[in-house]
């Protein structure tokens, strides 16, 4: 007998298995098929994005389990929603000057070349930045965009680097503009086919790719160690988009010393620093 089982696609199910694996998004589409389990517990990897109104549908769906929610940035984007009304208790994990010790994460080295004229720039509704063409001039200003490519043949032009950008024209500009350079580079967003944008991660992986440049793609769960340098192109009022976007670049690998942020937007003077400020989290 399988002791875990995926529920996905047109995968076989295997309901027998103590251990089921699934995304949030099907556990809410077949909640009502996988009710039936009646699962002891859940636990929701990302949890910050629980208290989302789709989101809680599926916690009251299965309010008999006991849930686990695991996060490395505890709070809403922009601070809203409150944790507290779902969660009740946080256990923090250890800060980052004893995960840097201890060798799960590097030490990050921070730059900020440029810090863009935000002033009257439009905020949506959820607190964000919208991404416009306003922002995307603003950031393409010929002082950030030629600190962009000085930059980084000034500190990490050896190093495989995830670029973030604003939009699709935005992260195609910036990629088309680093091809022109000489660098290995290529463009992905969430509107990329799966499986072109499977063979670019696949290729940044194995070093054929050196710079990728994204827009709303590679905020969460990407987990490619041999990454070692940011490009932050996107400005954000989001702490979690802010800390998540910079974790793709800390995990170690391999002859990887450190790693470097090039953040061209200030955000770290809103935020902090990766390594030495970190955050009291509490679930209000």
């Amino acid at each position: 007998p399988r002791d875990q089982a995926m529920i996905m696609g047109n995968l076989e199910n295997y309901p027998a298995a103590p251990v089921q694996i699934c995304s949030i998004q099907t556990l809410y589409s077949r909640r009502r098929q996988l009710a039936q389990l009646e699962p002891q517990l859940i636990i929701y990897d990302e949890c910050h994005e629980s208290v989302a109104p789709s989101r809680r549908k599926v916690l009251k769906q299965f309010e008999d389990a006991h849930w686990i929610g695991l996060s490395a940035t505890p709070t809403r984007h922009h601070s809203r929603g409150n944790l507290g009304l779902l969660w009740e208790e946080i256990v923090r994990g250890p800060k980052y000057e004893m995960l840097i010790k201890k060798g799960h994460l590097v030490p990050t080295r921070v730059f900020i070349p440029t810090i863009p004229d935000l002033s009257g720039a439009k905020v949506g509704g959820d607190g964000e930045y919208l991404q416009n063409a306003d922002l995307r001039k603003r950031m393409e200003s010929r002082a950030i965009y030629g600190d962009v490519f000085e930059e980084f043949e000034k500190h990490g032009s050896k190093r495989s680097t995830i670029v973030f950008c604003i939009d699709r024209a935005h992260s195609r500009g910036v990629c088309e503009a680093f091809v022109q350079r000489g660098y290995k580079a290529c463009h992905v967003d969430g509107s990329t086919d799966k499986k072109e944008r499977d063979e670019a991660i696949a290729k940044f992986k194995c070093g054929e790719i050196q710079i990728i440049t994204n827009c709303k793609v590679f905020g969460e769960g990407l987990d490619v160690p041999i990454a070692s340098c940011v490009i932050n192109l996107k400005p954000t009022k989001s702490l979690v988009w802010f800390r998540q976007s910079l974790n793709r670049v800390q995990r170690p690998a391999p002859g990887k010393r450190d790693a470097i942020l090039l953040d061209h937007t200030g955000s770290v003077l809103r935020f902090g620093y990766p390594d030495s400020d970190d955050i009291e989290w509490v679930l209000e």
